[in-house]
């Protein structure tokens, strides 16, 4: 779902229809690649 409507943010009637309407644009999402670490930095884990 959130990618067709990237898809559909991304083209000009669709930029013109989102700005009309004030529906908010969708920010790129990373996906999963089997080259491509899980996180871009360290991960800091606390337990209590």
């Amino acid at each position: 779902m959130a990618d067709r409507y990237l898809r559909f943010t991304g083209t000009a009637p669709g930029r013109f229809l989102t700005r009309r309407l004030g529906l908010p644009r969708p920010a790129p999402l990373r996906r999963w690649s089997a080259g491509r670490p899980t996180l871009d930095g360290p991960l800091l884990h606390l337990t209590a």
